[in-house]
């Protein structure tokens, strides 16, 4: 079944993949700047997806920077990929890494505008006390923190 299902997929080149959606959705083109500059130089799309790519395949910059340079990555990354940029892009909820995460998801799950909402929630194990357990319940949620690499152990 798999293999059938593998079959039917369109093989398209990843980066690819985030132009094509960015020219349907103009994501990056609502990302602001860090400075709040409204400058685009003409690239800058590609060097978005370059970061993305980097990031999401979690390969790093070195692999991309084959077609771009590592120093204008690292530019594009610190300029267009903060909370605020990454918010106003997505237009939803940006649930940032913390030690207190959890109270970050608790907020996005009450601001959520889905007709079904989530019975359990899934972070690591930096995120939680008592009081967070508590508050979960309170609000109807099993809070379900995970051991990272607890197959190691």
């Amino acid at each position: 079944m798999h293999d059938a299902v593998q079959a039917m997929l369109p093989r398209i080149d990843y980066p690819e993949l985030l132009l094509e959606v960015n020219g349907h959705t103009g994501y990056f083109e609502v990302m602001p700047h860090l400075s709040g500059s409204e400058a685009r130089r003409p690239d800058l799309d590609i060097c978005q997806a370059g970061v993305l790519v980097a990031r999401s395949c979690n390969v790093g910059f070195i692999p991309v920077a084959k077609a771009l340079t590592l120093s204008r990555l690292l530019g594009v990354e610190k300029g267009y990929f903060h909370h605020e940029s990454i918010a106003a892009a997505s237009a939803g909820l940006v649930v940032p890494g913390t030690m207190r995460d959890s109270l970050f998801i608790l907020d996005s799950l009450h601001r959520l505008d889905a007709i079904e909402q989530p019975d359990i929630v899934t972070t690591d194990t930096a995120s939680y006390s008592d009081i967070v357990f508590g508050l979960f319940a309170i609000c109807g949620y099993q809070f379900v923190p995970r051991i990272a690499d607890i197959g190691d152990a």
